[in-house]
């Protein structure tokens, strides 16, 4: 199941951001939209815990958590990261991020990130999140 979500940031985090140079700003932007959606996973009663912290044999963690920075093995056989996986007992989410608030090229990373989804991806159930008005129409 595929599904897409709109989350809107505050304009005065935009305005914060317009002194910014293109990339750090797109930096910045990414990772405020990423960091909107941790107190709504806390708010659930989920942890959130960065992946690469769960990586010692001490690590115990509890059924409802998130990883944050989750790896997987991409379709052309390297490293990549989404930005959270949900885990809930036996049930794994994957989520994907993506914001962009103005022209560029982000929109045409979607073909990948599905191939991503369909053919690399452990979990079942995978859910992209997109914001900004900065997608190509159509």
């Amino acid at each position: 199941m595929m599904c897409a979500t709109i989350l809107l940031i505050e304009r005065n985090e935009r305005e914060k951001m317009s002194n910014a140079s293109q990339g750090a700003m797109a930096n910045k932007n990414g990772k405020v939209f990423e960091n909107i959606m941790i107190p709504i996973f806390e708010a659930n009663g989920f942890k959130v815990i960065p992946e690469s912290e769960t990586q010692s044999k001490e690590c115990v963690l509890p059924d409802k958590h998130v990883l944050k920075n989750a790896k997987y093995e991409t379709i052309y056989g390297h490293g990549g990261k989404s930005e959270f996986v949900i885990v809930d007992n036996e049930r794994r989410i994957r989520i994907e991020a993506k914001y962009q608030s103005s022209a560029g090229s982000v929109d045409e990373k979607f073909p990948y990130m599905l191939l991503n989804a369909i053919l690399q991806y452990p979990e079942k159930e995978v859910i992209f999140v997109v914001d900004g008005g900065g997608y190509k129409k159509g």
